[in-house]
């Protein structure tokens, strides 16, 4: 998780400007995804957009690259 998090603010999200990359990271790191529904979606989004662009072969389902 920690990785596709590293890629969406390298490449994506200073472009987007959605949410500040230091306060993201200080929720995750305080485990807020596991308290608060709305900032686990938010992650959950994160992990799935960058599951895409990720040559790391664990965001495969049945070693299947259309899974990704």
């Amino acid at each position: 998780m920690q990785t596709l998090v590293d890629m969406f603010f390298a490449g994506r999200a200073p472009s987007l400007l959605l949410f500040p990359e230091p306060t993201f990271r200080k929720n995750l790191d305080r485990g807020l995804h596991f308290h608060e529904p709305a900032f686990a979606a938010v992650v959950l989004l994160v992990c799935a957009l960058m599951s895409r662009h990720s040559n790391d072969p664990r965001v495969l389902y049945n070693d299947s690259w259309y899974s990704a």
